[in-house]
């Protein structure tokens, strides 16, 4: 059960000084603080971990987040979006199709994402 807090943390990217030219500290873009307890603990256990702007090429990503990509970019194609860049039913039915294994077994739900894509309207 959620419990109210009164202790908030300092402000940490809110400083000047530490920034680099883009504005972020240390090359950080942003912390993700979880705090939780164990159900029948009395004491609870931080993690914090800062998220680095470490920017690489697309086809580096894992195959997860290359998947991600294409089933966001088909929503993204349905509501024609302003966001939806110059992507097509095709090219996202090509990137799912190379990334419908998970821990190198065939996902059939990824797979029938992926006829789903190809679906004549």
């Amino acid at each position: 059960m959620p419990v109210k807090s009164a202790k908030v943390d300092a402000l940490k990217y809110q400083a000047t000084t530490a920034k680099n030219d883009k504005g972020h500290l240390n090359g950080e873009l942003l912390t993700v603080k979880l705090r939780y307890k164990q159900p029948e603990g009395d004491v609870s256990k931080l993690i914090e971990v800062p998220v680095k702007n470490e920017p690489h090429n697309f086809t580096q990503s894992s195959s997860d987040f290359q998947f991600a990509s294409a089933v966001a970019s088909f929503g993204m194609l349905l509501r024609d979006s302003d966001h939806k860049s110059t992507t097509s039913f095709s090219a996202i039915a090509d990137l799912a199709s190379k990334h419908t294994s998970v821990n190198d077994k065939e996902d059939p739900y990824r797979k029938e994402f992926v006829k789903l894509v190809r679906k004549p309207a």
